[in-house]
């Protein structure tokens, strides 16, 4: 996902997020499988941030904006 958001002083940057998403009834060994191959996608496209997520209020446009902004964006 790529997100475009304000900095302290008004600059907009554009960043690319890496979102996963597992729902935590999946059966372990397949969450298991999804995780190691997670990471290493997310290493091969040199992602700087990333959000695993298990819940849908974890994916939402407050959550990626503050994980894309470091907490500075609301």
């Amino acid at each position: 996902m790529r997100t475009v958001a304000a900095d302290t002083v008004g600059n907009y940057r554009s960043k690319i997020i890496f979102i996963s998403w597992v729902p935590s009834d999946t059966p372990t060994r397949q969450s298991m499988v999804y995780a190691s191959t997670r990471e290493v996608l997310k290493n091969a496209l040199n992602v700087a941030n990333s959000i695993h997520a298990d819940d849908k209020s974890e994916i939402e446009w407050s959550t990626v904006l503050a994980e894309a902004s470091g907490g500075k964006a609301k």
